[in-house]
């Protein structure tokens, strides 16, 4: 009896913490980034994946505007882009992770990723590595840190997929299997070969937009294969050669739009179809609005 009052008290001390934090968070370079419950998904491998902690992703995909706000330059191609509230496109991994630290400092929060040689307050957009990079490739976590980081590939998922435990399988964020995709992306169909303002489609159940179409979005994890099993807060292969990246781009059709679809790319690289959107995990002391 004792333990099952303990179990019990625990369970409605965490759900009364988890009510008690606020549905969104507030950032003055990234606007809203919206709560992500913990959970469990079954993916489309038929592997359940298990997130145990929430946790706050951008509520879309950082823009060219709030790019240029942290780095002072916009590597875009502005060819295949209506203007500066379009997602950041032409980012390597590398940027991306930079940028992430560069704003976790803008905000005084602990940057995340720590590079062997690299002081990220001092470090120019232009000495960022354009080609393969032995350290860049090392780069290690704090685990304690409270700044900006680029999700995992089962964290995108899983807020890709409304937090619904079956949803890897959807064709596309926010879909329930009978409404419009062109409502919710931008694609090969509709986006005339350009990407387009974040935010003018319609959002998935958590109020995430852009997760499918747009542009590809850098996840943190080395490319390869998913573990069977059950996972829990599997964050990819210690090792790699390829970055993984998820969501589909303007410029290509639904099946690689589907929450499911898994593409990668060498951290070097650059391309019009690929951008990225940042998550939190507020420690524990702070006051959240």
């Amino acid at each position: 009896m004792k333990h099952l009052f303990v179990a019990v008290f625990g369970l409605l001390l965490f759900s009364t913490l988890w009510t008690d934090t606020p549905e969104a968070l507030e950032s003055p370079h990234l606007g809203t980034l919206r709560k992500v419950p913990p959970g469990t998904i079954v993916l489309s491998s038929g592997t359940s994946a298990t997130i145990t902690q929430a946790y706050y992703l951008g509520a879309h995909p950082v823009t060219r505007a709030q790019f240029v706000g942290i780095m002072g330059a916009d590597p875009s191609d502005s060819r295949r882009s209506t203007g500066q509230d379009d997602p950041v496109q032409q980012i390597t991994w590398y940027q991306a992770i930079t940028f992430a630290n560069k704003l976790s400092l803008a905000e005084g929060l602990t940057p995340v990723y720590q590079v062997e040689g690299i002081d990220f307050s001092l470090l120019p957009f232009g000495r960022i590595p354009s080609q393969n990079s032995g350290p860049w490739n090392r780069v290690t976590i704090e685990p304690s840190a409270d700044g900006y980081r680029l999700p995992t590939e089962i964290e995108w998922i899983w807020a890709a997929s409304g937090a619904d435990p079956n949803g890897s399988r959807k064709a596309f964020a926010g879909s329930n299997g009978s409404n419009r995709p062109a409502d919710y992306l931008w694609y090969l169909a509709n986006s005339q070969g350009k990407t387009h303002p974040v935010g003018t489609k319609l959002p998935n159940e958590l109020g995430l937009y852009d997760m499918s179409g747009n542009v590809w979005e850098w996840v943190w994890d080395w490319f390869g294969p998913l573990p069977s099993g059950d996972l829990v807060d599997y964050s990819g292969p210690t090792t790699g050669t390829l970055r993984a990246h998820k969501g589909g781009s303007w410029n290509f059709g639904l099946t690689e739009a589907a929450i499911a679809s898994r593409d990668s790319l060498f951290p070097f690289y650059r391309h019009s179809t690929i951008g990225f959107r940042l998550l939190r995990i507020p420690s524990t002391t702070e006051n959240t609005p």
